[in-house]
């Protein structure tokens, strides 16, 4: 193998393994938010929705307690943006969520759902980089 052709792998390997940490901090940012979610009925929890290039526009009917569907359904979108650029959205339309992100409606999420992972992203970061 020749020096351009190294050069070439070497391009090409740094950016899978960038993508692969992409992939991994947008896992767990979004895994902590659907995590942190409040649950009563598992109503907000379940509707938590992620989608690629535009942001969900409705609610569903989606009873989530454990947040697995959710994280599912997020794992799998997050898998299936490997090696494009893209942008993700996670949504959640019902109407009380954003009173209880940011107006203190829930005793369970006083610092809110999204709100708290946000202000971790740099250790999730560096957990990322270090492994």
């Amino acid at each position: 193998m020749g020096f351009g052709d190294q050069i070439k792998a070497f391009g090409v390997e740094a950016i899978a393994k960038t993508d692969e940490k992409r992939r991994t901090i947008t896992t767990s940012l979004l895994n902590g938010v659907i995590s942190d979610t409040p649950v009563l009925t598992g109503r907000l929890r379940g509707n938590w929705q992620t989608t690629e290039n535009s942001p969900a526009s409705n609610t569903i009917a989606r009873d989530d307690k454990s947040g697995e569907q959710a994280k599912a359904e997020m794992v799998g979108v997050v898998l299936g943006t490997k090696n494009r650029d893209c942008v993700l959205y996670l949504s959640n339309n019902l109407p009380y969520a954003y009173p209880i992100e940011f107006e203190g409606y829930s005793k369970k999420a006083p610092a809110g759902m999204i709100r708290r992972n946000i202000a971790r992203i740099n250790s999730i970061v560096a957990k990322v980089n270090s492994a």
